[in-house]
Protein backbone atom coordinates (compact mmCIF):
# COMPACT_ATOMS: atom_id res chain seq x y z
CA UNK A 1 0.00 0.00 0.00
CA UNK A 2 1.55 3.28 -1.15
CA UNK A 3 0.41 7.15 -1.03
CA UNK A 4 -1.20 8.23 -3.79
CA UNK A 5 0.29 11.55 -4.67
CA UNK A 6 -3.28 12.83 -6.97
CA UNK A 7 -5.39 11.27 -3.61
CA UNK A 8 -3.50 12.66 -1.22
CA UNK A 9 -3.70 16.16 -2.99
CA UNK A 10 -7.46 16.02 -3.93
CA UNK A 11 -7.93 15.09 0.11
CA UNK A 12 -5.50 18.23 0.85
CA UNK A 13 -7.69 20.71 -0.99
CA UNK A 14 -11.10 19.03 0.25
CA UNK A 15 -10.08 19.28 3.80
CA UNK A 16 -8.79 23.37 3.37
CA UNK A 17 -12.18 24.01 1.42
CA UNK A 18 -14.23 22.55 4.19
CA UNK A 19 -12.23 24.63 6.91
CA UNK A 20 -12.17 27.69 4.99
CA UNK A 21 -15.45 27.03 4.59
CA UNK A 22 -16.50 26.52 8.20
CA UNK A 23 -14.63 30.37 8.78
CA UNK A 24 -11.15 28.47 9.91
CA UNK A 25 -8.10 30.75 9.65
CA UNK A 26 -5.31 28.64 7.38
CA UNK A 27 -2.24 29.04 9.26
CA UNK A 28 1.55 28.00 8.14
CA UNK A 29 3.27 26.70 10.62
CA UNK A 30 6.96 26.97 10.62
CA UNK A 31 9.72 23.90 9.46
CA UNK A 32 12.07 24.72 12.46
CA UNK A 33 11.38 25.57 15.84
CA UNK A 34 13.36 26.50 18.76
CA UNK A 35 11.90 23.51 21.38
CA UNK A 36 11.41 19.67 20.27
CA UNK A 37 7.99 17.88 21.40
CA UNK A 38 6.79 17.69 24.61
CA UNK A 39 5.44 14.80 24.60
CA UNK A 40 7.86 11.76 25.91
CA UNK A 41 7.06 9.30 23.48
CA UNK A 42 7.92 11.57 20.56
CA UNK A 43 11.28 12.04 19.20
CA UNK A 44 12.09 15.37 17.05
CA UNK A 45 14.65 15.64 14.29
CA UNK A 46 17.24 18.03 15.38
CA UNK A 47 20.03 20.08 13.02
CA UNK A 48 22.35 21.82 14.35
CA UNK A 49 20.28 24.68 15.96
CA UNK A 50 16.81 23.82 15.66
CA UNK A 51 14.63 20.51 15.52
CA UNK A 52 11.92 19.85 12.52
CA UNK A 53 8.39 19.98 14.03
CA UNK A 54 6.45 16.94 15.36
CA UNK A 55 3.21 18.71 15.10
CA UNK A 56 2.11 21.86 14.17
CA UNK A 57 0.46 22.06 17.76
CA UNK A 58 2.74 24.29 19.61
CA UNK A 59 2.54 27.24 17.25
CA UNK A 60 -0.77 26.96 16.79
CA UNK A 61 -1.49 27.07 20.81
CA UNK A 62 0.80 29.97 21.13
CA UNK A 63 -1.16 32.17 18.02
CA UNK A 64 -4.35 31.20 19.85
CA UNK A 65 -2.86 32.28 23.64
CA UNK A 66 -1.92 35.48 22.05
CA UNK A 67 -5.25 35.89 20.70
CA UNK A 68 -3.54 36.54 16.90
CA UNK A 69 -6.31 33.64 15.64
CA UNK A 70 -9.47 32.29 16.66
CA UNK A 71 -10.29 28.84 15.01
CA UNK A 72 -8.17 27.87 13.06
CA UNK A 73 -6.09 24.65 11.37
CA UNK A 74 -3.04 24.07 9.79
CA UNK A 75 -1.88 21.65 6.85
CA UNK A 76 1.69 20.60 7.74
CA UNK A 77 4.85 18.69 7.20
CA UNK A 78 5.97 17.21 10.39
CA UNK A 79 8.94 15.01 11.38
CA UNK A 80 9.46 11.93 13.73
CA UNK A 81 12.66 10.43 14.45
CA UNK A 82 12.02 6.82 15.57
CA UNK A 83 9.61 5.89 13.80
CA UNK A 84 9.04 2.14 12.17
CA UNK A 85 9.12 3.19 8.78
CA UNK A 86 6.15 1.55 7.86
CA UNK A 87 3.51 2.68 5.33
CA UNK A 88 1.64 4.12 7.98
CA UNK A 89 4.65 4.97 10.39
CA UNK A 90 7.03 7.55 8.50
CA UNK A 91 9.59 10.09 9.72
CA UNK A 92 7.88 12.89 7.41
CA UNK A 93 3.71 12.62 7.11
CA UNK A 94 1.15 15.21 6.64
CA UNK A 95 -0.89 15.91 9.29
CA UNK A 96 -4.13 18.11 9.44
CA UNK A 97 -4.54 19.79 13.19
CA UNK A 98 -7.08 22.02 13.77
CA UNK A 99 -8.16 24.05 17.09
CA UNK A 100 -12.18 25.51 17.63
CA UNK A 101 -12.67 27.67 20.51
CA UNK A 102 -15.71 27.22 22.96
CA UNK A 103 -16.17 23.29 22.20
CA UNK A 104 -15.39 19.77 23.92
CA UNK A 105 -13.83 17.20 22.47
CA UNK A 106 -17.29 15.70 21.56
CA UNK A 107 -18.13 18.06 19.38
CA UNK A 108 -14.96 17.86 17.93
CA UNK A 109 -15.71 14.34 17.23
CA UNK A 110 -18.79 15.11 15.38
CA UNK A 111 -16.52 17.53 13.33
CA UNK A 112 -14.30 14.81 12.29
CA UNK A 113 -17.13 13.32 11.14
CA UNK A 114 -18.62 16.08 9.13
CA UNK A 115 -15.02 16.50 7.68
CA UNK A 116 -14.59 12.47 6.49
CA UNK A 117 -18.39 12.97 5.12
CA UNK A 118 -17.77 15.75 2.83
CA UNK A 119 -14.27 14.31 1.98
CA UNK A 120 -15.83 10.87 0.99
CA UNK A 121 -18.77 12.50 -0.70
CA UNK A 122 -16.87 14.91 -2.56
CA UNK A 123 -14.34 11.46 -3.99
CA UNK A 124 -17.70 9.78 -4.35
CA UNK A 125 -16.95 7.33 -1.78
CA UNK A 126 -19.43 5.37 0.35
CA UNK A 127 -19.12 6.76 4.23
CA UNK A 128 -18.70 4.04 6.74
CA UNK A 129 -20.78 3.13 9.61
CA UNK A 130 -19.60 5.30 12.48
CA UNK A 131 -19.43 2.69 15.92
CA UNK A 132 -17.99 3.71 19.41
CA UNK A 133 -15.76 1.88 22.02
CA UNK A 134 -15.06 2.78 25.26
CA UNK A 135 -12.24 2.21 27.28
CA UNK A 136 -13.93 2.48 30.76
CA UNK A 137 -13.59 -0.93 31.14
CA UNK A 138 -9.86 -1.02 31.74
CA UNK A 139 -7.89 0.30 34.86
CA UNK A 140 -7.13 4.05 34.57
CA UNK A 141 -4.40 4.02 36.59
CA UNK A 142 -2.51 1.01 34.30
CA UNK A 143 1.15 2.02 33.29
CA UNK A 144 1.65 2.98 30.12
CA UNK A 145 3.27 -0.28 28.96
CA UNK A 146 0.21 -2.58 30.56
CA UNK A 147 -2.12 -0.03 29.32
CA UNK A 148 -0.40 -0.44 25.32
CA UNK A 149 -0.55 -4.22 25.89
CA UNK A 150 -4.01 -4.60 27.19
CA UNK A 151 -5.09 -2.28 24.29
CA UNK A 152 -3.27 -4.33 22.12
CA UNK A 153 -4.70 -7.77 23.15
CA UNK A 154 -8.10 -6.85 24.62
CA UNK A 155 -9.44 -3.67 22.13
CA UNK A 156 -7.36 -3.74 18.86
CA UNK A 157 -9.35 -6.95 17.81
CA UNK A 158 -12.72 -5.65 18.12
CA UNK A 159 -12.14 -2.82 16.14
CA UNK A 160 -14.59 -3.21 13.31
CA UNK A 161 -12.56 -2.58 9.76
CA UNK A 162 -15.48 -1.72 8.04
CA UNK A 163 -16.15 1.36 10.08
CA UNK A 164 -15.48 4.24 11.58
CA UNK A 165 -14.63 3.78 14.91
CA UNK A 166 -14.33 6.48 17.91
CA UNK A 167 -12.34 5.15 20.67
CA UNK A 168 -12.82 6.68 23.88
CA UNK A 169 -12.09 7.48 27.59
CA UNK A 170 -8.33 7.27 27.67
CA UNK A 171 -6.80 7.00 31.02
CA UNK A 172 -5.76 10.98 32.21
CA UNK A 173 -2.40 10.37 32.85
CA UNK A 174 -1.75 9.07 29.20
CA UNK A 175 -3.23 11.95 27.70
CA UNK A 176 -0.99 14.44 27.36
CA UNK A 177 -2.76 18.71 27.10
CA UNK A 178 -6.16 16.82 27.53
CA UNK A 179 -8.51 17.92 30.07
CA UNK A 180 -10.00 15.20 32.42
CA UNK A 181 -13.67 14.40 32.92
CA UNK A 182 -16.00 16.21 34.94
CA UNK A 183 -17.50 13.41 36.32
CA UNK A 184 -14.49 11.33 36.87
CA UNK A 185 -10.99 12.99 36.68
CA UNK A 186 -8.97 10.01 35.91
CA UNK A 187 -10.58 9.73 32.71
CA UNK A 188 -9.84 12.12 30.03
CA UNK A 189 -11.71 13.93 27.27
CA UNK A 190 -10.20 12.59 24.30
CA UNK A 191 -11.04 10.49 21.61
CA UNK A 192 -8.68 8.42 19.03
CA UNK A 193 -10.71 7.63 14.76
CA UNK A 194 -10.12 4.32 13.55
CA UNK A 195 -10.74 3.79 9.78
CA UNK A 196 -9.79 0.01 8.57
CA UNK A 197 -8.88 -0.43 11.85
CA UNK A 198 -5.75 2.04 11.32
CA UNK A 199 -5.41 5.22 13.59
CA UNK A 200 -6.27 8.31 11.67
CA UNK A 201 -7.08 10.57 14.10
CA UNK A 202 -6.58 12.12 18.15
CA UNK A 203 -8.76 14.90 19.69
CA UNK A 204 -8.99 16.02 22.69
CA UNK A 205 -10.56 18.84 24.89
CA UNK A 206 -7.49 21.03 25.52
CA UNK A 207 -6.36 21.38 29.41
CA UNK A 208 -6.14 25.40 29.46
CA UNK A 209 -3.10 25.12 30.97
CA UNK A 210 -0.46 23.73 28.74
CA UNK A 211 1.88 24.31 27.06
CA UNK A 212 0.29 27.85 26.63
CA UNK A 213 -2.75 29.47 28.80
CA UNK A 214 -5.17 29.54 26.07
CA UNK A 215 -8.76 29.46 26.08
CA UNK A 216 -11.57 26.73 26.75
CA UNK A 217 -11.32 24.69 22.88
CA UNK A 218 -10.66 21.44 21.85
CA UNK A 219 -8.53 20.08 18.85
CA UNK A 220 -7.65 17.29 16.98
CA UNK A 221 -4.99 15.77 14.39
CA UNK A 222 -5.65 13.81 11.69
CA UNK A 223 -3.17 11.96 9.30
CA UNK A 224 -3.56 13.42 5.57
CA UNK A 225 -1.10 10.38 4.32
CA UNK A 226 -2.67 7.26 6.34
CA UNK A 227 -6.55 9.12 5.40
CA UNK A 228 -4.96 8.76 1.68
CA UNK A 229 -3.66 5.32 1.65
CA UNK A 230 -7.24 4.11 3.11
CA UNK A 231 -9.19 5.74 0.65
CA UNK A 232 -6.80 4.59 -2.73
CA UNK A 233 -7.16 1.23 -0.99
CA UNK A 234 -10.44 1.35 -0.92
CA UNK A 235 -10.33 2.14 -4.27
CA UNK A 236 -8.44 -1.11 -5.56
Amino acid sequence: MIIDPIIRSRIVSLARQYFLDQQFTEIISPCFVDHPAAEATLTAFKTKNFYLPTSPEFYLKKLISQQKVKNCFSLAHCFRDLEANTPYHLPEFLMLEWYELGVDYLATQQRTIDLLKFIYKSLAKEFPKVSEISLSSLNPLLSEPDFNQKFLNDIEPNINKNNLVFITDYPQHLSYFSKPQTNNPQIAQRFEAYLNGIEIANGNTEDETNPFPIPPCSGCGLGIDRLSIIINYDRK
